[in-house]
This record gives C-alpha cells, sequence and structure tokens, in this order.
C-alpha cells in the first residue's frame, strides 16, 4: 500500500511540526499503522477516514489532538490530506 500526501497536507504539517516536535514521532507511527491496517479511524464514507493524533504539547484531551482525512482505496493507494474545519 503506497501511502502519499498532498502539498496542502505537507504544508500544515510543517507548520504543526515548528509547533509541536513531537508530532514526527505520532505522525510515523501513524504511517507504521497504516501500511498494517488501511481502514483505521472514523469512516466518513466514500473511502474516507477521520483519524486524529495525540497533541502531546497539549494535554487536554481528544478534541486538543489533529485530525487529518484519508481517502483510501484508490489504486491501491492512501492519500492524506488535512482536515479543514
Amino acid at each position: 500500500m503506497n501511502i502519499e500526501v498532498t502539498d496542502t497536507f505537507k504544508k500544515n504539517f510543517r507548520k504543526l511540526l515548528k509547533k509541536d516536535k513531537n508530532l514526527i514521532n505520532e505522525y510515523e507511527q501513524l504511517l507504521n499503522d497504516l501500511e498494517k491496517n488501511q481502514n483505521l479511524g472514523t469512516h466518513l464514507g466514500n473511502g474516507r477516514y477521520k483519524i486524529r493524533l495525540k497533541n502531546t504539547s497539549n494535554n487536554k484531551g481528544k478534541s486538543a489532538r489533529y485530525r487529518i482525512i484519508i481517502y483510501t482505496k484508490i489504486s491501491n493507494m492512501i492519500i492524506l490530506v488535512p482536515h479543514h474545519t
């Protein structure tokens, strides 16, 4: 399973990484988990899933985590895109 990211995701991730250096560890763990199970997170329909990454700099519970949308099952590929609120 190939995992790719959009340019917008890269840009947003770099901004977040400046604020939370531990985010890279959570991101690497997410990539490992996705390789094992492509259906992680909350299913949103049409092959889209919502996953949250821990925000270790802010321990205010689940709502303070970072959100990522995953679009999967496109030619054996997962594409990570940023969450839009």
